[in-house]
């Protein structure tokens, strides 16, 4: 621990893709974000565009008894999805259906 704290820290300025980079411009890859950096990058301009965008209407609110249009919109493609997967398998259809049945009446 000792010879860590006097160690020179590293400032990370930026990303870039698969990078991290320092305020010196050296270029770290970066296998400690999250998975969100393993599938899209950093710096993606199309999730840049679609984040600047949402700012643009709000950054952030909870779902604690609200909702919101995106929300909304997973949550419907979320059941079409599960419907597909009930299809599809041998899952305990009485559970599911049941299930699927109460998000589809809570959505209408």
């Amino acid at each position: 621990m000792k010879e860590w704290e006097q160690e020179v820290p590293l400032i990370i300025e930026r990303g870039k893709g698969p990078y991290l980079i320092d305020l010196q411009g050296r270029r770290y890859l970066d296998g400690v974000s999250s998975l969100w950096v393993n599938v899209h990058g950093h710096r993606h301009p199309i999730l840049d565009k679609a984040i600047q965008d949402q700012l643009k209407k709000i950054s952030h609110s909870t779902l604690l008894g609200l909702s919101n249009p995106p929300a909304i919109r997973l949550a419907r493609e979320l059941v079409h999805l599960a419907r597909q997967v009930v299809l599809e398998s041998n899952l305990s259809k009485e559970m599911i259906w049941v299930d699927l049945a109460e998000a589809t009446v809570r959505d209408r």
